[in-house]
């Protein structure tokens, strides 16, 4: 994997990018959501797929079985994408599990991938201890819960 530091800013934030892959321009990514092109932000994603994040403060249910809101230092998930033909092999678990890592070691609280558009992130995220909140735009795991 190929990191990426501060490949553009989400919300006035750097973002890192994790490559899988070869390092490719946008232009050339056949990721898609429910047929809709994938709009990348940047300029660079790997061949394979990719996988966006930063570090921040976020507001959180305070576990996952409550509706008390409190902030949180969170990795979040602004965007990630496989490329078609590496689809349903295990990458995408694979990535996150590295990204768990990453946030083991920075201290996180949790992870959130957001703005989900793909229902089987969804399902996936279910099998996988995360779960939807803001109407179920977003999915959540706490790490300290494990």
């Amino acid at each position: 994997m190929i990191t990426l530091e501060q490949h553009y800013k989400f919300e006035g934030k750097p973002v890192t990018r994790i490559l899988l892959g070869n390092p490719i321009p946008v232009s050339q990514s056949n990721i898609t959501i429910q047929g809709d092109r994938l709009n990348i932000p940047g300029t660079i994603t790997g061949s394979v797929g990719f996988l966006d994040y930063l570090v921040t403060e976020t507001l959180l249910p305070a576990s996952r079985k409550s509706d008390f809101i409190t902030t949180k230092k969170t990795i979040r998930v602004p965007f990630l994408g496989i490329e078609p033909a590496y689809q349903g092999v295990g990458l995408c678990s694979y990535t996150l599990q590295e990204l768990e890592e990453i946030a083991k070691k920075q201290e996180c609280a949790a992870i959130t991938i957001e703005d989900v558009k793909n229902p089987f992130l969804v399902v996936w995220g279910n099998r996988h201890r995360y779960k939807p909140y803001w109407d179920y735009k977003n999915i959540l795991k706490y790490l300290e819960e494990e």
